[in-house]
């Protein structure tokens, strides 16, 4: 019976010391995770599966808690920084867990299109998820390339201003998100660069912008001249905004859009009459003109009492003029 006892207690000796050493087990394993947070990705070019070879990745620790504030970059201070290997990956070993921000960057790069990806991204450590993913993108400027030439004649035309016009689509409506510009050589051609990657039109406007459309104490000339400068039209398709065909400008692409026909037409003149007394000494004018979504800056102008407007295509607009008396605004508008 003793024996039998002795051999009872023994057995639960061992289960207990076998219980005991895997709690500790457990608990040594869980310290080790723990104590190795870790932040690991990527970082591809954007719109494509290849890696970026020594794009610069950095950390910032943003704190234990969720920060009630959210800063950016330039004024944090990163916690440490990382070279991506030839597969476009690194990774980071943080101290802490809590919440973190990381980011890529290389020369010759730039921060992707809205839905290319992103070059700064959020992660959170937790107890439960000590490891977090980032996966990265950065593009490269593309260009827009092409030539133009007379409709009428199919000469090409130099010196003409071009405009890549980068466009986006919302509610079902296309818009106008930025344009950049280049000028034709003598052979007609164009090169439109730094072209940040998405869908572009090439937009051919009247050459005549700005405050060279105003014309103060106009001249009897002035009032009988008749106006003839390139008709608005968007490449490819050669038509308005709405129904002309993008091109897609990929990271680092160049997009040919051909050969862009372009044809002068009359372009009309609005005389402007300022009602007596509205304008003083040192007074000026900002002039701009509105249609449906749209408003343009025509330019500033000293204020005076008759003025001549050029470069409207046929069509119904709102002008609207802000007066500038002594740092003070005053508006008028007017339908024409």
């Amino acid at each position: 019976m003793r024996l039998r006892h002795s051999r009872g207690a023994l057995s639960v000796a061992l289960f207990c010391g076998l219980a005991h050493g895997q709690t500790l087990a457990t608990q040594h394993d869980k310290s080790n995770v723990l104590a190795h947070p870790e932040i690991h990705g990527t970082v591809l070019e954007s719109g494509t599966t290849q890696p970026l070879v020594g794009a610069e990745v950095s950390l910032y620790f943003l704190g234990e808690e969720r920060p009630s504030i959210r800063y950016g970059l330039g004024s944090l201070t990163s916690t440490n920084t990382a070279q991506t290997d030839a597969a476009g990956a690194f990774a980071f070993h943080p101290e802490k867990l809590g919440y973190y921000t990381v980011s890529a960057k290389k020369e010759g790069y730039s921060a992707p299109s809205r839905g290319e990806g992103k070059s700064i991204i959020d992660v959170t450590l937790t107890t439960a998820e000590p490891a977090g993913e980032a996966r990265l993108t950065l593009s490269r400027p593309g260009q827009v390339t092409g030539a133009v030439a007379d409709m009428v004649t199919g000469k090409a035309i130099s010196n003409l201003t071009v405009y890549a016009t980068r466009i986006t689509r919302r509610d079902g409506r296309i818009l106008v998100v930025a344009a950049v510009q280049a000028k034709t050589n003598a052979d007609g051609e164009f090169v439109v660069s730094n072209l940040t990657p998405g869908e572009y039109l090439v937009n051919i406007l009247a050459q005549k912008t700005g405050r060279e459309r105003i014309i103060s104490g106009a001249s009897a000339d002035d009032w009988r001249a008749v106006d003839e400068d390139y008709e608005a039209s968007y490449w490819s398709g050669g038509h308005d905004l709405e129904t002309a065909v993008p091109l897609v400008v990929g990271s680092g692409l160049s997009v040919d859009a051909g050969k862009v026909h372009v044809h002068k037409v009359p372009y009309y003149r609005l005389h402007v009459r300022i009602p007596p007394g509205s304008c003083g000494p040192g007074d000026k004018m900002l002039i701009y003109q509105q249609v449906p979504r749209r408003t343009t800056t025509i330019g500033r102008a000293a204020c005076a009492p008759d003025l001549l407007i050029t470069g409207f295509p046929p069509g119904s607009y709102r002008l609207l003029l802000t007066m500038i008396k002594d740092a003070a605004e005053t508006r008028e508008t007017a339908s024409v």
